[in-house]
């Protein structure tokens, strides 16, 4: 009897420790996870959004580039992998490559908007791969902002742009 009293006492020790070492490493995970975002969402403000709002403008006439929203779901939409963790990483990997390389046959934005805003000029010169990689990461985890729903706001706004940050289609997209 005292033999199976130590034998539980050991496995609920371990278990313990297991459980508090599980914790650790997410909390770790997420914290590693904030610091990212916490880098990538100032090199975006520093690197990126002099040309491209992160939120719905008051005014479409006055984009430079379409509003990073928009950006992002028609990457999310037209990359594609066989699970999420590749579709990440594909998105990604585009990311970095189309900032640096840029071309109209690369991009997944309407022709309108590429015909309101041009091909984005190259940012070899302005961003490193590794700040790239930061900047890619956190777009990807916070755009476009969950609840987006194009429909409501291409009712919205008819004016300049359906609203759904694509560029200014005049309210006729077709997405």
């Amino acid at each position: 009897m005292k033999r199976n009293t130590i034998t539980i006492g050991a496995l609920l020790a371990f278990l313990s420790m297991g459980l508090v070492s599980f914790t650790t490493k997410s909390a770790i995970e997420n914290n590693v996870k904030s610091l990212g975002n916490t880098e990538g969402e100032a090199l975006f403000k520093a690197k990126c959004s002099s040309c491209h709002v992160s939120s719905k403008p008051e005014d479409m006439s006055k984009l430079l580039a379409p509003p990073i929203m928009g950006v992002m779901m028609h990457l999310k939409k037209g990359i594609e992998g066989k699970d999420e963790a590749e579709k990440r990483k594909n998105t990604i990997a585009f990311i970095i490559d189309y900032v640096q390389n840029p071309s109209a046959e690369k991009s997944f934005m309407e022709p309108h908007a590429i015909e309101r805003f041009e091909v984005m000029p190259s940012q070899k010169e302005n961003v490193t791969p590794e700040e790239l990689d930061i900047i890619a990461n956190y777009l990807y985890d916070n755009f476009p902002s969950k609840g987006m729903n194009h429909k409501k706001m291409k009712e919205g706004n008819k004016k300049e742009s359906c609203g759904d940050g694509c560029g200014g289609c005049g309210g006729k997209c077709e997405h």
